[in-house]
């Protein structure tokens, strides 16, 4: 098999899983990323694409469960929508220690950059959405719904704002932190960052949990 065949097979079938499920992405959560390297000839690689495919059809296979879980307990009528599924952070060890702070009611808000939105196009989280917070292999673990947004510079947050992700003893440490994130994310997305870049800050409560 040549490699342009190779390629169109993988893209075809990309694209019929993405029209049989809803695709749900986020600043802290990539479920399906392109291809790191070319893809070469041979049927092997196209194997290895479907199945990466397949898991990450049976991922959202379990979070679509999970939600239909929540819909029956929570007695909301079977319409009602999840805006995303995510895990925190770009690495295993952050993701899940984060997904711990927020099922001990520890984490209660998160910071995005107002760029990636812009630069993605995805929607902004409003108040009253739903979304469902996995570990970092992408199970489902809690149901969260935004109470409020705010959006400010990343010089004018406040200790009394970030310390509700939970994550930090101070400011220095909290702006440290998220400085790198910023930082890291905007090397992959073509911005960089700045003090006054506008941070999309969420508020949220757990809903539902396992």
């Amino acid at each position: 098999m040549n490699s342009k065949l190779c390629e169109i097979l993988i893209l075809t079938e990309v694209a019929i899983q993405l029209l049989r499920t809803d695709y749900h992405k986020s600043v802290r959560s990539f479920y399906f990323l392109p291809l790191k390297k070319p893809i070469r000839t041979g049927l092997g690689d196209f194997r290895n694409c479907i199945i990466k495919n397949k898991k990450m059809e049976a991922i959202m296979n379990k979070i679509e469960q999970f939600w239909q879980k929540f819909l029956t307990a929570s007695k909301l009528g079977e319409n009602t929508k999840y805006s995303e599924s995510f895990h925190f952070d770009l690495s295993e060890r952050v993701a899940n220690n984060l997904l711990s702070l927020v099922l001990k009611g520890i984490k209660t808000a998160t910071a995005s950059s107002l760029l990636y939105y812009e630069n993605t196009g995805e929607k902004i989280p409003e108040v009253g959405d739903y979304s469902i917070i996995t570990d970092w292999e992408g199970n489902p673990h809690c149901v969260i719904k935004t109470t409020k947004i705010s959006i400010l510079p990343f010089n004018e947050i406040t200790y009394d704002k970030c310390m509700r992700e939970g994550e930090d003893d101070t400011l220095q440490s909290w702006r440290d932190s998220h400085q790198r994130f910023f930082s890291k994310q905007g090397e992959s997305m073509g911005f960089e960052f700045s003090e006054t870049m506008e941070v999309v800050f969420e508020e949220f409560e757990v809903v539902y949990r396992t």
